[in-house]
């Protein structure tokens, strides 16, 4: 929305991830941006499906997301309360209850509803899970055999922390280093296991 486009995060499985960069696998979704919602309906329906090249596809039928009927007559909207409490800016909340607003006049029926699972563990149970992952996948762009390279000098480790070092942005790096102690023995247990019984905790709450 800051950028004047529709963006669509498919359902994990829904569109193939063959060619994607891993970056942790149990959250990778390609997702869809367009400039209104019709087109990327069809960017959506296009892209999706089952692919030989990955297993984690859904094999379900692909609805005709470009031809869904625009009438919401009776569609409910869920108002998550958790996500209206302290810290939310005064004009998002307003724009948000204002498109609910038009949304009702429509015909659709707004229903609150709570999510605390999600709305408090949601964030520190993402930065367990991903980093983790990411520092496992990405560890294969060691300037050897894939990612950037330099001048063969010193031993592997040298050489292997100079490249990674000189090409990981900031961000990847405080990621990559997280991520490597969360799974290090006497560690996985404490926070990736227990991430991973969380987002459990988080998709039974949504269901």
């Amino acid at each position: 929305s800051f950028c004047g486009v529709v963006g669509i995060c498919p359902t994990y499985g829904r569109v193939s991830r063959y060619g994607l960069i891993d970056y942790a696998n149990s959250l990778d979704k390609i997702g869809t941006m367009a400039l209104n919602v019709e087109d990327a309906a069809l960017l959506l329906e296009v892209r999706s499906g089952k692919d030989e090249h990955d297993s984690t596809t859904s094999d379900q039928q692909v609805p005709s997301y470009s031809d869904t009927p625009g009438a919401i007559n009776g569609l409910r909207i869920g108002i998550v309360k958790e996500a209206f409490g302290e810290g939310i800016d005064n004009n998002v909340r307003k724009h948000v209850l204002d498109a609910v607003y038009k949304l009702e006049q429509k015909g659709a029926r707004k229903i609150e509803m709570s999510l605390p699972i999600g709305m408090n563990y949601g964030v520190p149970t993402y930065f367990t899970l991903a980093p983790t992952e990411a520092s496992t996948n990405l560890a294969k762009y060691c300037g050897i055999r894939y990612g950037a390279t330099d001048q063969l000098t010193g031993n592997y480790n040298d050489y292997f922390s100079r490249v990674r070092t000189n090409n990981f942005g900031e961000e990847a790096k405080r990621r990559l280093l997280l991520g490597t102690f969360a799974r290090m023995a006497g560690y996985r247990d404490a926070f990736y296991t227990k991430a991973a019984k969380v987002r459990t905790k988080i998709i039974q709450e949504y269901a």
